[in-house]
């Protein structure tokens, strides 16, 4: 599964750095409930500050430009490869909820 198959966002939102989910319509249960997932957990590794540098290491601005992609990249990697339970959790209610 890649981003164009989940047909996600391939970069951060407008000011906050968020993964944004893709149309739910277009996944299956299962594909949606991992997209959740995804942006679940790359806003709590935002928030845990995840691909913040030491100042001392001193990246420059294409060190802030480009932290999003690389917390993006790790949570869909978590979602995809650990269970959490959260995409399953999702997947079981969109199946509920679909029929």
């Amino acid at each position: 599964m890649n981003e164009q198959a989940l047909g996600l966002v391939t970069g951060p939102g407008p000011a906050t750095g968020a993964v944004a989910l893709p149309d739910p319509s277009r996944l299956s249960p299962e594909e949606a409930g991992i997209a959740f997932e995804a942006s679940f957990l790359a806003e709590m590794l935002r928030h845990a500050g995840f691909g913040e540098m030491p100042e001392g290491l001193n990246g420059g601005s294409g060190e802030a430009h480009f932290a999003p992609f690389y917390v993006r990249e790790v949570a869909q990697s978590l979602a995809q490869h650990t269970r959490f339970g959260i995409a399953e959790m999702v997947a079981a209610e969109l199946r509920e909820a679909g029929g």
